[in-house]
């Protein structure tokens, strides 16, 4: 998303993403082509942790939701760090009802979020939900 979104490489292969409108069906197209290209980039290593930073927006819908999803399973997959800062508290209710909090890591501020990948090499994104097997399975 050329103008929706501005990209910044840091030095210690993160990457951030700055949203600056809100993510909905009307700029879809344009961010899931970049979307490819940065789960490329996670894939092959280049990028270690991305950050999305959602200072500028007010709402995440299910578009935003599914492409970060898309991103975070790639993530995951590749040993790689995936973070959400900036979040409004309406944004935050939303991640947090749909239980995504417990699958990626919120910081208030992208500052807080770099300082917190300083502490060592990428590794798995948290989950504290614990699996439990079914009854009679």
């Amino acid at each position: 998303m050329r103008n929706g979104a501005s990209y910044e490489y840091l030095d210690h292969g993160g990457l951030v993403v700055t949203l600056h409108e809100e993510l909905d069906l009307a700029n879809y197209a344009c961010f899931e082509a970049d979307c490819a290209r940065i789960s490329a980039e996670l894939a092959s290593g280049a990028v270690g942790s991305l950050l999305i930073d959602c200072r500028e927006t007010s709402t995440l819908g299910c578009t935003a939701l599914g492409l970060f999803l898309r991103l975070w399973k790639v993530a995951e997959r590749h040993g790689s760090r995936f973070a959400l800062c900036g979040l409004s508290p309406l944004e935050r209710e939303t991640v947090a009802v749909c239980k995504l909090d417990r699958l990626w890591a919120i910081y208030p501020t992208r500052e807080r979020a770099i300082l917190g990948w300083s502490d060592g090499p990428a590794r798995k994104s948290p989950r504290r939900a614990k699996s439990r097997a079914l009854p009679g399975v």
